[in-house]
């Protein structure tokens, strides 16, 4: 038995209301004075979750089934719930002088139960102008050839509480169970270490941006630069397991981002029938850990988290290649020899970062970034007479992919695949230029290696529509088209869809899809 509740009061959002407050005058449109607000606007919810299980298992066949029916000494029940509420409000001011100059500011105050009294409100303010240089004056004269020109900028602050409820407190768990008089007697115990400091994490955005038009509006383009800090991150950071419980919740994380983002489109007509457009887009951002208070991540896994690196960083060796002729056995096998004794002619070479002639933990560094760089997308898309065309090509510029066990380890639980037969080097027939080692059944090749970084930056053609439309009395529209989705992609990446997250296991790969079909409206 389960049920779940959210409950809404207050204001309805659907049913805002702007209230002009006070417009001035002066007798000339260009000096019309417009401010508008938005007054006491809020949104509450509160959210209840209730579960319950009983089962009594173990029936003596199938036709029994009557709970009562089942084995009583198998029975169990379980269950739980939850409790968290959001309050929150907000308002707007807006200010235009002349169609001109533009100035608006919002501002929200949220309180969230996930957070401890004293702690559970927080103040989220933005402002933001913009200057329409097109409407001056002094303008005029280029208004043939540009048609709009605005400078934007705004500061906002944002906030999140997405945490699991009751991280302020300490909680109590099953921990087992005692024998008291030959009674077996469940226990409990602290699981969780409660933080009543938490708070709000919050998210600081500065940006700066430019619109125009040329070309009797054919061209339209948008570019923005920004830089986001987010404060008081919301993590779990480790501890020592002989901390003996789950570490608490804290505000313990700073991170920037800045980028850029660039939209252009074309739209024009050739003659009286044939209409097209073209769209291109294209961004980058800058991740950087600025602050974790001291906290080192782990460096046995494939991603950490480390100050001063983009967010989850590939971690682990850096590598040479592979040992694929005596001089270089000759140089690196008594060094890899003393991390690995049965490293040999065909195995990868790591690198010696420290400069102390052995291999272990200290060697590893940040091999590569999980956060891709310059996205970009392309619209293409034509009209003529009765025939539609469209199709969108996507793509990243630069990215890093890590190729997972799963792939690589030739004789692990998925078996060798063609690429480990055609591209593996043989030490009985020693040939420069192989990318897979030699062929084991063990795994020392495949820790986390710079190796095994790859190039995942590519471009697909997400999709292509083609259409005709027919004109019939009676009907509106009837159109028949034909699409297809996953059409192509060019990539130099290995064995995964270059869309995969970094270390996914079990991805499933975007696959080609085709399809027909007709749009009739009456």
């Amino acid at each position: 038995m389960r049920y779940y509740r959210r409950l809404y009061w207050g204001e309805d959002l659907k049913k805002k209301k702007e209230k002009i407050i006070r417009r001035l005058n002066t007798g000339k449109l260009q000096r019309d004075i417009y401010v508008l607000v938005l007054p006491e606007h809020g949104s509450n919810q509160l959210e209840i979750y209730n579960a319950a299980l009983f089962l009594q298992p173990d029936f003596p066949n199938d036709d029994f089934g009557e709970i009562n029916a089942g084995d009583a000494t198998t029975a169990a029940a379980e269950g739980n719930s939850t409790y968290s509420a959001l309050a929150s409000l907000f308002g707007r001011a807006n200010y235009v002088y002349a169609d001109r100059y533009l100035f608006e500011f919002t501002a929200r105050y949220d309180g969230s139960s996930k957070f401890a009294r004293g702690h559970r409100w927080g103040f989220f303010p933005s402002v933001s102008a913009g200057w329409r240089i097109s409407e001056e004056a002094f303008f005029e004269p280029l208004k043939k050839h540009v048609q709009n020109l605005k400078l934007r900028a705004s500061w906002g602050e944002l906030g999140n509480q997405r945490i699991n409820d009751y991280q302020f407190i300490s909680n109590v768990g099953n921990g087992g169970s005692y024998l008291f008089g030959g009674t077996p007697i469940i226990g409990y115990k602290e699981a969780l270490m409660g933080n009543g400091i938490i708070t709000w994490e919050s998210s600081r955005n500065l940006d700066f941006g430019i619109d125009f038009a040329l070309f009797d509006n054919r061209l339209q383009t948008t570019f923005d630069w920004y830089c986001r800090t987010t404060s008081d991150i919301l993590l779990n950071l480790e501890a020592p397991g002989a901390l003996g419980i789950k570490p608490a919740m804290e505000n313990a994380g700073k991170m920037e981002n800045k980028g850029w983002d660039l939209t252009v489109s074309w739209r024009s007509n050739i003659g009286k029938d044939f209409k097209y457009n073209i769209g291109f887009n294209l961004s980058d951002v800058k991740n950087k850990v600025i602050d974790l208070r001291g906290y080192k991540s782990s460096t046995t896994e494939l991603t950490a988290k480390i100050e001063g690196q983009p967010l989850n960083a590939i971690f682990g060796f850096e590598t040479l290649g592979i040992c694929d002729n005596q001089e270089l056995y000759d140089k690196y096998a008594p060094m890899m020899q003393k991390y690995n004794p049965k490293w040999g002619m065909g195995d990868i070479i790591i690198k010696d970062r420290t400069g102390e002639g052995v291999i272990n933990d200290e060697d590893r560094t940040v091999i590569g970034n999980s956060i891709p760089r310059f996205t970009f997308g392309l619209n293409l898309g034509f009209e003529y007479k009765g025939f539609d065309f469209s199709c969108f090509f996507q793509g990243v510029g630069k990215a890093d992919g890590y190729v997972t066990m799963e792939a690589i380890q030739p004789m692990g639980i998925n078996g060798a695949r063609k690429e480990h037969y055609k591209e593996s080097f043989n030490p009985q027939d020693p040939k420069p230029g192989a990318y897979f080692p030699r062929i084991l059944s063990s795994d020392y090749n495949y820790a986390y290696m710079s190796h095994w970084v790859q190039d995942a930056s590519y471009i697909r053609l997400k999709n292509l529509q083609i259409g005709y439309s027919f004109k019939i009395k009676g009907l509106n529209q009837l159109r028949v088209y034909a699409s297809g989705e996953n059409l192509f992609t060019a990539t130099k990446y290995r064995t995964w869809d270059p869309e995969t997250p970094v270390g996914a296991r079990g991805f499933y790969p975007n696959v080609a899809v085709y399809s027909m079909g007709v749009n009739l409206n009456f």
